[in-house]
């Protein structure tokens, strides 16, 4: 069953408010940020593959988040896939010196 496991005040707003959800029993947790009746953004709609949003695993994990979502700052999830993407790039032109290297040797 889901139930909302935190309410509270966005950083730097007169009215929105951060919420997180999701079911305990399963572990998964989302977070959402309400505006005047208004559904900002809400991660448990995010998402492209057969899982709709990011499934967080703890609760206070999806509350930083949403926090530094909230505060202008990438969150954490954001934060990892562009890490990710910046490791794939780092090892795609390390594997292109390397072929070079060996075109060149030859």
């Amino acid at each position: 069953m889901i139930k909302t496991l935190y309410k509270i005040p966005a950083p730097d707003s007169l009215g929105a408010q951060i919420e997180v959800y999701g079911e305990p029993e399963n572990a998964w947790y989302e977070w959402r940020i309400i505006d005047g009746g208004r559904t900002v953004r809400d991660t448990g709609t995010e998402g492209h593959s057969a899982f709709q949003g990011r499934q967080y695993g703890q609760a206070e994990i999806a509350l930083r988040d949403a926090l530094m979502f909230a505060s202008g700052l990438k969150d954490g999830y954001t934060m990892d896939a562009e890490q990710r993407q910046l490791a794939n790039e780092a090892a795609s032109l390390e594997e292109g010196y390397a072929d070079k290297a060996k075109a060149e040797h030859f």
